[in-house]
């Protein structure tokens, strides 16, 4: 069987041969779905629930480590887990655990980066929309009504453009209430002709959610991306034959794990263009990429430099077969579990039938041979969409621009335009707020957060051993709203262990 062809999208397969005594595990290109392995007396034991395998396995003795880096990042550098004796099976692998011996372990597939492009722009381009359509069309039958989940934003919109026969599915979008996010979706949905349905939340949905968001997650990924928990069966999309969604695309085709990018809102310049960073500042930065810096500075010494170290290793292993500035972005995605927001496809595949268009075997393919200078600023993702966003060139996404069109309209027109309107009104120019799943600008002022967070808190620092100092003296004032998340996730850890503080088994 040749895996990288004959199955597509996120799989994890086993085989049980009772002949040899042998069983064999398969992840998918880019362990979309991770698979973790544990050892156990009598032998291993594989799943992709990390917490289910730490348990089975008997090795439920954390890994101080990975705590610590997920506390400040959010993510746990690969193959490490949260577990010290599980780790994650690498992607596009075939695990074979015989019924006595060590595993063999064989990779059928790499994204090794070419020296020159194999094809044109304008092919690559075509490529893409094509695999885009074919992997939309292959995700439901002639009589199936699939439903889309949609938002403000392009990505949504570009499969909506790729649904064959015009608009005879369902659009979803999740939020508190009616929001600008949501006008937008409407008025896209509308445009592609599908039926718009507004999935409403409670306000407070992500702290009512926390215990059964890190139990469905699990203890590798961030609680707060199960976006559609408690919502999927209260809307339906548990029944859905296929719920198509947008995720993929930022990570794959628009650069956004560029190191020359400080954040998600600013414009990639080249290279040659950057401040005189020194190299090994540049080095600096992209090792401690998404780590909070006020969070960090409470670690111990020991544990930031271990830190340091998985990270610097895993980019050595992305170097075997990336160059460059491509080394930064590969190993911010891969595998998969590599991306913080990887967590939204894993409480989605386990709360529908969802089917991701951009994780299509012909896209990530693309994405590895595409340079990297093409991806960036959108460029090569509105050449290929293109032609799938003509019905809402005129509908800005969340932020005021239009996806439709490229980087001259949106950065250099489009400011100067909205700024003489504004003038000729008499008004001042004011950009409304963002919202897309939650204000968590409001939520973490709520009596519910305050509790929830100081008795989670405590929980993590007197269990965790990770801290430079004594964890009562420490305030989560100064940390972003994410650390914050993930201090209460680590509480949630550490409430449902009993492991001694030093780490005992």
């Amino acid at each position: 069987m040749q895996w990288d062809e004959d199955l597509d999208g996120p799989f994890a397969a086993v085989f049980v041969d009772q002949r040899k005594r042998t069983v064999t595990v398969v992840t998918d290109l880019m362990a979309f779905i991770p698979v973790y392995e544990g050892r156990h007396n009598r032998g291993s034991v594989v799943g992709t629930h990390v917490d289910a395998v730490g348990a089975l396995a008997n090795s439920c003795e954390l890994d101080h480590v990975s705590m610590a880096e997920f506390l400040v990042s959010g993510v746990v550098t690969y193959p490490y887990s949260c577990y010290r004796e599980v780790r994650q099976l690498p992607p596009a692998a075939i695990a074979t655990y015989p019924g006595s011996g060590e595993r063999t372990l064989v990779t059928y597939w790499i994204p090794e980066e070419t020296p020159s492009p194999k094809y044109s722009f304008g092919r690559c381009a075509k490529w893409l929309r094509l695999a885009l359509k074919e992997s939309a069309r292959a995700s439901f039958s002639d009589g199936d009504r699939p439903t889309v989940l949609v938002s403000a934003g392009e990505d949504s919109r570009a499969v909506l453009g790729a649904m064959p026969g015009g608009g005879h599915c369902d659009a979803v979008v999740f939020a508190d209430d009616v929001t600008r996010e949501t006008e937008i979706a409407a008025t896209v949905s509308a445009a592609y002709g599908a039926r718009f349905t507004l999935a409403k939340r409670s306000p407070t949905q992500y702290i009512d959610n926390i215990d059964a968001a890190c139990s469905l997650i699990g203890s590798n990924s961030q609680f707060f991306q199960a976006h559609s928990l408690g919502v999927a069966e209260k809307y339906k999309l548990s029944q859905a034959p296929v719920v198509l969604g947008g995720f993929g695309a930022d990570r794959l085709l628009k650069g956004i794990h560029s190191p020359h990018r400080k954040t998600t809102r600013e414009l990639i310049l080249p290279a040659w263009f950057q401040s005189d960073t020194s190299i090994d500042d540049r080095q600096s930065d992209q090792v401690l990429h998404g780590i909070d810096s006020a969070a960090w500075k409470v670690l111990k010494p020991e544990i930031r430099s271990a830190i340091i170290e998985r990270r610097n290793s895993h980019r050595r292993r992305i170097s075997q077969f990336r160059q460059a500035d491509s080394v930064e972005e590969w190993a911010r995605m891969w595998p998969s579990s590599m991306a913080s927001g990887s967590s939204h496809y894993t409480s989605n595949r386990r709360l529908m039938a969802i089917h991701e268009p951009f994780f299509s075997k012909r896209i990530v393919k693309l994405a590895s041979e595409i340079p990297f200078d093409w991806k960036i600023n959108r460029r090569i993702f509105l050449a290929a969409m293109k032609p799938y966003l003509g019905k809402t060139k005129r509908v800005p996404n969340g932020k005021g621009f239009y996806p439709y069109y490229g980087l001259v309209v949106n950065r250099v027109l489009l400011p100067r335009l909205q700024a003489v309107a504004s003038r000729v009104r008499g008004e001042e120019r004011v950009r409304s707020k963002h919202i897309v799943w939650a204000d968590w600008s409001k939520l973490v002022k709520t009596e519910k957060w305050r509790k929830e967070s100081s008795r989670r808190w405590l929980a993590s620092s007197y269990r965790v051993g990770i801290l430079e100092q004594n964890s009562l003296d420490i305030s989560m004032q100064d940390f972003d709203i994410r650390t914050k998340l993930n201090v209460i996730q680590l509480g949630t850890i550490f409430n449902s262990l009993t492991e001694p503080v030093d780490g005992g088994s």
